[in-house]
């Protein structure tokens, strides 16, 4: 969906009497939820169009960017960490794809993390590589990593 189409949206909705407390006006409620930052250094935003992503992730990391991934080239099975996990990046854009009617992409960013590149071995001998954000300063308000 276009920025044009994805930032109206809100006023298409209205226009067709969403009423208030419907499943509808909860969905437009948390889209507006994803762009406030909850901790000290988080950036947070949820990408409607491909302008906007590509937007939001230069503003984080400038121009000069690599896109990493999961990568899994068999179904589902179990895996066990391989050798040679690398170090790819100290500064970070996380993307997940949201549960929405329409395209949404939640994009977020922390200070302090670093993100590692981690080569599995599968079940069945296939490999595999997983992308790991990791938080090296969690005193900014991720209670589950302070215990």
């Amino acid at each position: 969906m276009s920025r044009n189409v994805g930032s109206t949206l809100p006023k298409i909705l209205n226009r067709l009497l969403v009423k208030e407390n419907s499943v509808e006006a909860e969905l437009m409620k948390k889209i507006e939820e994803c762009e406030e930052a909850v901790m000290d250094g988080e950036s947070r935003f949820c990408a409607t169009s491909l302008e906007s992503l590509i937007d939001f992730n230069t503003s984080k990391l400038g121009r000069n960017v690599n896109v990493l991934m999961n990568e899994v080239k068999t179904g589902s099975q179990e895996f066990e960490f391989g050798v040679g996990t690398k170090k790819v990046a100290d500064k970070s854009v996380v993307c997940h794809k949201m549960n929405y009617p329409y395209v949404v992409f939640y994009y977020h960013t922390l200070t302090k993390t670093r993100t590692y590149m981690i080569p599995l071995v599968g079940a069945d001998g296939s490999k595999s590589k997983a992308m790991a954000a990791c938080h090296s300063d969690t005193s900014c308000g991720l209670p589950s990593a302070q215990n």
